[in-house]
């Protein structure tokens, strides 16, 4: 199984947290087991 997206970012010491949330905002990626997204602006 290739390595997750939150490994890769990991891995390049780029800092990263998995959320999970009904309305994740503007999706950037998406496969069969993850889903990346930018939060929607609030204020």
């Amino acid at each position: 199984m290739p390595p997750s997206y939150l490994e890769i970012l990991a891995a390049h010491q780029v800092e990263c947290v998995g959320v999970e949330a009904s309305e994740p905002g503007q999706v950037i990626y998406e496969d069969l087991h993850q889903v990346v997204a930018v939060p929607y602006r609030t204020g």
